[in-house]
């Protein structure tokens, strides 16, 4: 007999199919949420924290169920053995959360407070710097008003040894100045003076040195006659004034300065010093290898030379001397401009206007040179240019040189022993050529000594530009 359907209850029991797959759900979050537990950290409290100040207050814990420990225990024992999740209870699960919530309170606390006192520490350290920065600064303050009051106490000091000193020093200056009027020669620098080189009796030498002497003299102060007299011997440096210097000097004590600056005078110049340079200025003439500028700054030498001390040629005297002595193109053009019928005559505004009418002759002679045909350029068989042949002789005539050896040789015309001299002559464009009259005759060369003496204060080198010699 068969025993199969003995048992009439059913084989499956009866369940809710939705209620079963809740719990299969359920168990298997718990069992990651413990799982999750288990590798989570707890921080140990760092030993900056400890050392600093006292711990954070923890938070108040709840206690473990003593299932759940014992599991936790028994489950860390046993490894590789996993506790069935279907086995934890809710109150279990509520524990660990409660347990890794307070882990995680506990691990930021910590992190806080690190953070806590890392920023103190910079504070404190950023106030320490400041502090010494303060502090260096107030002492380079301090040192900086020390060295100044040491400075104005020197300052002081000083000032008052030299107002203490002051009154004694101008005291004896001033007596002794006062006294006799003489100054200290022992501190005198003569070396500062002027120095009479010569040559002897040379008018204009002499002249500028004494009017070096005067200006030296007033720039120093020195009034009294006889430091004049001693100052002066350490200015002299030419023989024969030397010798005078030695010889007469002594003479002149306790007498004026002017008495011996007279009687120096008459040893030291001409005798007729002052016509000679009244001559030098009526035979002004202005040679053609001078500029008008020059032979104006000639003029004006002769004049500043010929007033010393007292005026006897006035500017428009001079003037008209060197209108005189300008070639005659040049003078026609003052006349016709009239720069020497002036109201108020200037000779600044003379020498500027008949400066431009010398410019414009030289620039009206360039043109024509440059116009006019070249004698090099004629034809072969042709005889020479009658107009260029007269313009160099009469520049030849004009410094006095031969026609035949073209030097200072004194024959008479047509005379010369020669050799004869070849070479072509160079004429400055400044020379302009005279007319060339009908008689014309040559004049007779000069001799080396004419020409020498053609040279001098307010002498020119040879005859006025554009005049040749008419006999």
């Amino acid at each position: 007999m068969s025993t199969c359907k003995s048992n009439t209850d059913p084989l499956i029991l009866i369940t809710n199919p939705e209620k079963l797959a809740r719990d299969i759900r359920r168990k298997a979050r718990l069992a990651a949420t413990l799982a999750v537990a288990k590798t989570i950290p707890v921080p140990t409290p760092s030993p900056l924290v400890d050392d600093i100040g006292p711990s954070a207050p923890a938070l108040p814990s709840l206690d473990e169920p003593p299932l759940f420990r014992s599991k936790m225990q028994s489950g860390q024992g046993s490894s590789g053995n996993t506790e069935d999740p279907a086995d934890i209870s809710h109150s279990d699960l509520i524990n660990a959360i409660m347990v890794i919530q307070q882990n995680t309170a506990k691990q930021l606390l910590a992190t806080q407070q690190q953070v806590q006192d890392a920023q103190r520490a910079a504070q404190d350290a950023q106030a320490q710097a400041t502090a010494n920065m303060l502090a260096v600064q107030k002492q380079a303050r301090a040192d900086v008003k020390a060295a100044q009051d040491q400075a104005r106490l020197d300052q002081e000091a000083t000032a008052a040894r030299f107002a203490a000193l002051e009154p004694i020093n101008s005291e004896a200056s001033s007596t002794a100045r006062l006294a006799s009027g003489r100054i200290d020669l022992q501190r005198f620098r003569v070396s500062d003076g002027p120095l009479c080189r010569g040559p002897f009796q040379e008018v204009e030498p002499f002249l500028k040195w004494i009017q070096g002497v005067q200006f030296f003299y007033a720039m120093k102060d020195v009034t009294h006659s006889d430091d004049k007299c001693l100052i002066l011997g350490g200015l002299i440096a030419e023989t024969n004034l030397l010798s005078f210097y030695a010889n007469e000097s002594p003479k002149f004590a306790d007498k004026p300065w002017d008495e011996f600056k007279s009687r120096l005078f008459e040893f030291s110049l001409p005798t007729e010093w002052r016509t000679d340079l009244k001559r030098s200025v009526n035979q002004l003439k202005m040679a053609d290898t001078k500029t008008f500028l020059e032979f104006s700054t000639q003029a004006r030498t002769i004049q500043s030379l010929l007033n010393f001390e007292k005026e006897t040629l006035d500017n428009f005297a001079l003037a008209e001397a060197v209108t005189f002595g300008l070639p005659d193109l040049l003078q026609v053009k003052v006349s016709d401009y009239r720069a020497l019928q002036s109201a108020n005559f200037k000779y600044g505004e003379f020498k500027s206007r008949t400066s431009g009418f010398y410019i414009s002759l030289i620039k009206e002679l360039a043109l024509w040179l440059r116009t006019a045909p070249n004698p090099h350029n004629r034809p072969v068989g042709q005889g020479i240019n009658e107009d260029h042949l007269w313009r160099i002789n009469s520049y030849l005539d004009s410094i006095g040189k031969c026609h035949f050896c073209k030097t200072h040789c004194g024959s008479l015309v047509g005379a010369c022993p020669g050799p004869i001299d070849q070479t072509r002559v160079e004429v400055p464009p400044s020379f302009i050529t005279p007319h060339k009259p009908a008689n014309y005759i040559g004049p007779n060369a000069w001799t080396r000594g004419q020409a020498a003496n053609q040279s001098g204060a307010g002498k020119p080198t040879g005859c006025p530009a554009g005049v040749a010699a008419l006999s």
